[in-house]
């Protein structure tokens, strides 16, 4: 499927998950999700983001993801901590749409989908009200511009809690030996000071993570 102008998107069933499913958006893979156990996670960042959710202290967390697609980590979180309120914001009306009729959410969960552009979101969000903020969003197969800038570190400061932590996906896509990586880390720890950079072995290292506690 696919409108005009929009991403074309497709999924495909697991081979050797009976509830698995892969979103395609433009030929590219999106995470995976299986309907059956939230807690797989099919992609080395995901699993990545989990160490640190999971040594989180015990109970429900506050979590808001920017960038969502087919929830794919929010799953994860409301399985293995129940009871979290999870706001997602998604852009994309046709991701959602997808995942509303076809990869429905767990029975019980709290999360709920905004369908905002994602900075201005952020913006409007109150301070001191996010133990953990996701940053898993694409453009056209980059993280947008506006959400590696001073200004949208900054909101995110202010909406997490004391003790809260942001996690960020900044593929390198061979922009060049890591500099964009750099650039990026750089200009968050102006606000958020402690940073830890992950790279993942299985794609030489041009797929990290940030993880900034505040």
């Amino acid at each position: 499927m696919g409108g005009e102008g929009g991403p074309w998107l497709e999924l495909l069933a697991g081979d050797d998950r009976p509830g698995g499913w892969l979103m395609l958006m433009d030929q590219g893979r999106q995470p995976y999700v299986d309907l059956r156990d939230p807690a797989y996670l099919d992609f080395e960042y995901n699993q990545g983001f989990a160490d640190v959710v999971d040594a989180l202290p015990a109970g429900p967390l506050s979590v808001t993801h920017i960038g969502g697609r087919a929830c794919t980590f929010a799953r994860y979180a409301a399985h293995v901590r129940p009871g979290s309120p999870q706001l997602v914001l998604e852009p994309d009306a046709e991701v959602t749409a997808l995942t509303r009729a076809r990869l429905p959410l767990p029975p019980g969960h709290r999360i709920r989908v905004i369908p905002h552009e994602r900075r201005a979101a952020v913006r409007a969000l109150g301070g001191d009200t996010a133990d953990v903020v996701v940053v898993d969003a694409f453009a056209h197969g980059r993280v947008p511009a506006t959400l590696t800038t001073a200004e949208f570190f900054a909101e995110v400061a202010r909406v997490l809690r004391p003790a809260g932590i942001m996690l960020a996906n900044l593929p390198d896509g061979g922009r060049g030996e890591g500099r964009y990586i750099q650039r990026v880390t750089a200009t968050a720890r102006t606000v958020l000071p402690k940073a830890l950079l992950r790279a993942d072995p299985a794609t030489d290292q041009q797929q990290r993570q940030l993880y900034m506690p505040v």
